[in-house]
């Protein structure tokens, strides 16, 4: 049987193919969130009241009211107290991106502390931190999966370190030139990236990390030494002259087809993801899956017991909308439809 419209991703050893299926679609939730108004220390001043706008049959519309169980009444304007207004969600995000670097005990510990005063009571507080503890564990895990598949699916040929000369460039124009810079160079050059900001130990100087697909190198290479205070010893980079001249410090480290090395180059950019749950920064053009059509030939078996989920040979004819395009490779792949 053949498979039409299947999502390709690979694991890193094998492609496999998800088959296409149909599911109703889920409707969306727009339930807006209760705001309250804290100070610095997280005590509620204000619990704010969900307020409406209604267009009343003759096409009057009333704004600022609340329903009051038996019709909408105008809400009476309040001094506005002296703090800053959040969610429950916006704080919950906002702790749980300060303790990043606490084990899981006392981080969850210092989230609760840090909430509760936006609760009934502390047992509805755990019970919130909980579940949404569990929310971000899972939302971690697919962000790591796509990453994978991402890297598993893509040709990167280098691994590039960029950082900034204080003498050229501040810390705000560098990161968003840098990005900018990488944006220009995906749709005039073909440039492939996905990356990780992250800060030095010791210098808390912002790098950018970044697995790189590069068809057409743009300035020169060339080896320099230096000696790294960290690891006491000289130590090589391979220095962009494009990126050297207009922000500083750089590091042009070819991948060659190894998978191993391109695994390492992923855990590294995951390490710092799991440090400051920070997003990735993926280039325009790169998918986990792209959406093909796979010939029966080239299912080799079920995978596990997944009854949608098959391994393909690593040579599958790649087939896009009936038309045959070749034989399975990275490159081929990427300019092929996306999978949704």
């Amino acid at each position: 049987m053949d498979l039409k419209g299947a999502k390709v991703y690979s694991d890193g050893r094998h492609f496999l193919a998800i088959a296409h299926t149909t599911r109703p679609k889920r409707p969306k939730r727009n339930k807006p969130e209760k705001e309250y108004v804290i100070d610095d220390n997280g005590k509620v001043l204000e619990e704010k009241e969900e307020i409406s706008t209604i267009t009343l049959p003759s096409g009057r519309i009333l704004t600022e009211v609340k329903w009051n169980g038996e019709d909408y009444v105008p809400v009476k304007r309040k001094a506005k107290p002296q703090g800053r207004t959040v969610t429950k969600k916006e704080l919950f995000t906002e702790l749980f991106n300060q303790t990043a670097g606490l084990n899981k005990r006392e981080r969850k510990n210092k989230i609760i502390d840090g909430i509760k005063g936006l609760f009934e009571d502390e047992k509805k507080a755990k019970d919130y931190v909980k579940d949404n503890l569990e929310r971000e564990k899972r939302n971690y895990i697919v962000r790591m999966q796509r990453m994978n598949r991402i890297a598993n699916i893509t040709p990167f040929n280098y691994f590039c370190t960029f950082t900034y000369d204080s003498e050229k460039i501040t810390e705000d124009y560098f990161k968003k030139r840098l990005l900018q810079t990488l944006q220009n160079l995906h749709s005039k050059k073909g440039w492939l990236y996905m990356g990780v900001w992250e800060r030095g130990k010791d210098t808390d100087r912002l790098h950018f990390h970044g697995l790189f697909y590069i068809p057409e190198m743009i300035g020169s290479i060339y080896e320099k030494k230096d000696y790294n205070t960290n690891k006491k010893k000289i130590v090589k980079s391979n220095v962009n002259t494009y990126f050297e001249d207009k922000f500083g410090r750089n590091d042009f480290q070819e991948i060659d087809a190894n998978p191993i090395q391109k695994e390492y180059s992923v855990k590294y950019l995951r390490k710092y993801l799991t440090k400051t749950n920070d997003r990735v920064i993926y280039s325009r053009g790169l998918a986990p899956m792209r959406k093909l059509d796979i010939l029966e030939d080239d299912v080799l078996c079920g995978y596990l017991d997944n009854p949608t989920k098959y391994i393909l040979a690593d040579d599958f004819t790649v087939i896009n909308d009936g038309t045959v395009e070749g034989q399975a490779n990275n490159e081929l792949l990427l300019k092929m439809p996306k999978a949704k």
